[in-house]
């Protein structure tokens, strides 16, 4: 680049700086002037409603800049000790989520939770393993197509259960009756 170039550069970067000096110059007076204004028209409000109070004078007592400054500081103890909280349960947090990713891959590399997996606590399955007959209890809200489709992946199955356990009415099975679902 050369020196002519860099040089009109800087004089476009100090020609910015100026305009944008002169903006925030200009915006302070503004605000300025509108505080000034709201103050004196504050005054003239407060000179005009209280009539017995000395003109344009405000009196705050010491005791209750000190009750300020009290509630302050005890605000900013709770602040701090939510703080400190949240801290603490965002660390429990990601120690529960640590652990739990832990057990996940100890579960995913043990052969044994493998095959314990397939063993089901599934009612019907236990008791089968006793007598040869698989059996399920009735539960609030299951029907016969629900029943089947679970056992056999077919709802149409529904007629069987019915037909084997001497069920003439579908629609009219009874919680907690006990199903054979041989």
């Amino acid at each position: 680049m050369s020196e002519e170039n860099s040089k009109e550069i800087e004089q476009l970067k100090n020609a910015l700086r100026q305009k944008r000096n002169t903006a925030q110059a200009g915006i302070f007076v503004a605000v300025i002037v509108a505080i000034l204004s709201a103050a004196w028209l504050y005054v003239q409000s407060d000179a005009n409603s209280q009539k017995s109070h000395e003109a344009n004078e405000i009196v705050i007592s010491a005791d209750s800049l000190s009750q300020i400054k009290s509630k302050i500081e005890e605000q900013e103890l709770h602040i701090q000790t939510q703080d400190e909280e949240i801290a603490r349960m965002r660390a429990e947090k990601e120690e529960l989520e640590s652990e739990a990713t832990i057990k996940e891959n100890e579960s995913a590399d043990d052969p044994v939770s493998e095959d314990n997996s397939q063993v089901s606590t599934d009612p019907v399955n236990l008791e089968s393993s006793f007598d040869n007959d698989k059996i399920h209890v009735i539960e609030r809200g299951e029907t016969l197509w629900s029943i089947a489709v679970k056992y056999f992946n077919d709802g149409h199955r529904n007629v069987d259960l019915a037909a084997n356990n001497a069920i003439a009415d579908a629609a009219h099975i009874i919680t907690g009756e006990t199903l054979r679902l041989d």
